[in-house]
């Protein structure tokens, strides 16, 4: 079979970026438009679950700062001593799960301040990750529609340089969520 350029572009980036997902690239159809559509799809769902995963885990960060705050650290590093009590549980299930990120995002920042260009890339992270989590073209958001792509950072998300930059972020701020919570 052979591949346009355009697909062994997308196939490169894939094998990069993606590989332990393990997509046998040699089952792809015969038809060139077909192949095509199958690989962007592939690479998007990827690209999609990256941000997805990585919003997650700051969230969860995030609530585990605010746990602590409210009932102290767990001495032996996890919660399952408080998941027995009806307060912790309230307090998750009718406060934590009920706050969207960037509330518990504030209530951090209230507890001790977050640096600047942290604060800053958890909103660019929630704003890319509301338009990939709530519509299927978040290209043709008003946001990013006349900007040609979902943009982060000023680079297209689903490019590698894009996803990179994204991934960098997200780690960036992980790790001092991560100092905190811990």
């Amino acid at each position: 079979m052979i591949l346009t350029k355009k697909q062994r572009g997308i196939i490169a980036d894939y094998e990069q970026l993606a590989a332990p997902s393990k997509v046998d690239v040699d089952r792809l159809p015969a038809d060139t438009t077909a192949r095509t559509i199958n690989l962007l799809l592939t690479y998007h769902w990827w690209i999609r679950g990256a941000v997805i995963m990585k919003y997650t885990l700051m969230d969860e960060y995030l609530a585990a700062i605010i746990a602590n705050y409210y009932f102290g650290k767990p001495r032996d590093g996890h919660y399952g001593k408080l998941w027995r009590r009806k307060k912790f549980q309230l307090f998750n299930h009718h406060v934590l799960d009920e706050l969207f990120l960037l509330k518990k995002k504030e209530i951090v920042h209230q507890i001790k301040p977050l640096p600047k260009d942290i604060n800053s890339k958890i909103q660019a992270i929630n704003d890319v990750r509301n338009a990939l989590a709530h519509s299927f073209f978040p290209e043709n958001r008003r946001r990013y529609y006349k900007k040609g792509g979902v943009l982060y950072d000023g680079l297209d998300l689903f490019t590698t340089s894009g996803i990179e930059k994204f991934l960098n972020d997200t780690q960036d701020v992980i790790d001092v969520l991560h100092k905190r919570a811990v």
